[in-house]
Formats: structure tokens, C-alpha cells, sequence
């Protein structure tokens, strides 16, 4: 992504290019999968992320000078042109390691993102648009999460009722 893709007066962002690198030759854009330009609101406090960053890099461009490579991307190498694709997933690993947490890929985050909104009751479509899914049978993958939760959510209440049920037999039979 490229700061010129983000509106920071009304949070969103445009999502209009995907990294691809194929072997032996260098890295390139592409429109996103199935060309589906879209885009997308974000939080004031992702806005304002992308603006301290962008700020951060005018900084660094005026210290580099003529080594700065000005492309406007948002993630870049030291020198101002585009990140490797994998960079982001492989500091993402590191982080996840070092903070001694289950390690993910970077894309699971887009996956949980999803889901969290469908568990929070937001409409399938809004979600499918939101991820640029060209149908939305790739949307309800992410369903399978909300049954799993409502099963584990049966099984917890049987356990307390259980348990409750036993405490009080307990007690009774204490009583008597």
C-alpha cells in the first residue's frame, strides 16, 4: 500500500495492488485478486499509525538524500522502495516468538479479523466486501469459527450445570 491510498480525513484506506515475485525475476505489482479495487474503512488510530510512519520516512528521505528512492509505499527497505513481500510474515513470526505466543502466519490475522467480525454480528456481505471475496461461499468459510464457539458455549453451560447440579446434591445429602 502507498500513503496516496489512504484518505486520513475519513479513515480509509484503497486497497488497489497486490506484491508478487515470481523466481528470477524481481518484484511487482499486480491488481488484487479477482480485480477487485475496494476500499475499506480503518481506525482513527490506524490512520494515525500510518501518519506517524509517513512522517518517519520524510525524516529518513531527507537523511538519505539522493539514496532515498521515493515510491510513496507505506512499508519499504531502508532506502524507500518496496518492502519484500515476506518481510511483514517473517517479522511477524519473530514477534509472535519472542513474546512466547502460538506462531501464526501473517495472514491468519485477515482470517481472524473476519471472523471476529461475523461472531460480532456484522452482515456477511459487509465482511465478503471488506476482504474482497468475489463470492461469498469464500465469506462463510469463516462461519465454522461461530459454530465452533456456540458448541464450546453449550458444553461450558452443561459443565456449570453439572457442577451446580452436583454441589447441590451434595448439600442436600449433608442436610439430611
Amino acid at each position: 500500500m502507498k500513503f496516496s491510498d489512504v484518505d486520513f480525513d475519513n479513515n480509509k484506506i484503497k486497497i488497489e495492488r497486490a506484491a508478487y515475485k515470481l523466481r528470477g525475476q524481481a518484484q511487482a505489482v499486480k491488481p488484487p485478486k479477482d480485480y477487485d479495487v475496494r476500499t475499506v474503512s480503518i481506525t482513527q488510530e490506524c490512520t494515525a499509525l500510518i501518519a506517524m510512519v509517513q512522517e518517519e520516512k520524510k525524516q529518513l528521505a531527507a537523511e538519505l538524500g539522493t539514496a532515498w528512492h521515493e515510491e510513496d509505499w507505506i512499508l519499504t527497505q531502508w532506502d524507500g522502495t518496496m518492502m519484500h513481500k515476506q518481510t511483514p510474515s517473517a517479522r511477524f513470526r519473530k514477534f509472535l516468538k519472542k513474546h512466547g505466543l502460538k506462531v501464526q502466519k501473517f495472514h491468519a490475522l485477515r482470517h481472524t479479523s473476519a471472523t471476529l467480525l461475523l461472531y460480532s454480528g456484522v452482515n456477511i456481505r459487509q465482511v465478503q466486501s471488506r476482504l474482497g471475496h468475489g463470492n461469498i461461499t469464500t465469506t462463510q468459510r469463516y462461519l465454522h469459527a461461530i459454530k465452533d464457539a456456540d458448541e464450546e458455549a453449550v458444553n461450558a453451560l452443561q459443565n456449570l450445570l453439572i457442577t451446580q447440579h452436583k454441589a447441590d446434591a451434595e448439600a442436600k445429602r449433608k442436610a439430611e
